[in-house]
């Protein structure tokens, strides 16, 4: 270092000093001074310092260095706002609190990350969770809540569900019922039909409005609903 030098720090260099501790509580003052030359002091037993002054020898400028408080088990010596004191702030991507065991994302640990969990605080909500219709909840996270059609039908009861319905419609009947199903556009041509089913593939349907009618082959009895095809 040049003669004079070695500790010039004036008050308007501050942002640039950065202050590192080792695990026994002595570090080192990392300065940088206006010429951006480096310049190292070690300090031991830094834990006994709330501020340190520095003095250059020509010009007798202080500079007044707070010491950050000095943490054995600090995980980034470099970042004053890393270390045992602070709060985990979810989802930054950094160890905040230096506890490997608060977690940063995946809070309900249900597997799935928060850009693919609608919601990771119920680690019953989330892609793989079974869809429970109609209770205003979407716990498999594709953006719609299970809603399903009830009807009796000769002193049966029929449900119909999801709709809307993406992949497959399905047709839940509590008593044993002999029944035939047609599916029919808004044009009144039926496209589907079949007998006693209790699922239907949409797959080869174009999205749209449909009426499903649900037929007793006894009785003649007959319900009707209008399903949306996503």
């Amino acid at each position: 270092a040049r003669a004079c030098d070695t500790l010039r720090v004036h008050s308007n260099d501050l942002d640039n000093i950065y202050f590192n501790s080792g695990g026994n509580c002595e570090g080192q003052i990392i300065i940088y001074d206006e010429f951006s030359e480096m310049f190292t002091y070690t300090i031991y037993d830094i834990s006994q310092f709330s501020k340190i002054y520095l003095s250059d020898q020509c010009s007798w400028d202080l500079a007044e260095i707070s010491i950050f408080q000095c943490f054995t088990n600090d995980c980034d010596d470099n970042d004053p706002n890393v270390n045992l004191n602070q709060n985990e702030i979810p989802y930054n991507g950094i160890d905040d609190d230096c506890d490997a065991n608060t977690f940063d994302d995946d809070l309900d640990q249900d597997g799935f990350l928060i850009v693919d969990d609608c919601d990771d605080t119920n680690v019953l909500i989330n892609p793989d969770a079974e869809e429970i219709p109609n209770n205003g909840i979407d716990e498999n996270c594709d953006g719609d809540d299970l809603t399903s059609a009830t009807h009796e039908l000769s002193n049966s009861t029929v449900e119909i569900y999801p709709n809307p319905v993406n992949t497959q419609l399905k047709i839940s009947i509590q008593k044993d019922l002999n029944y035939s199903i047609q599916l029919i556009n808004l044009r009144g041509e039926t496209v589907y039909q079949a007998q006693n089913v209790n699922t239907i593939s949409m797959d080869n349907f174009s999205t749209g409005v449909y009426l499903i009618k649900i037929q007793d082959n006894s009785s003649k009895e007959y319900i009707i609903e209008k399903i949306v095809v996503n």
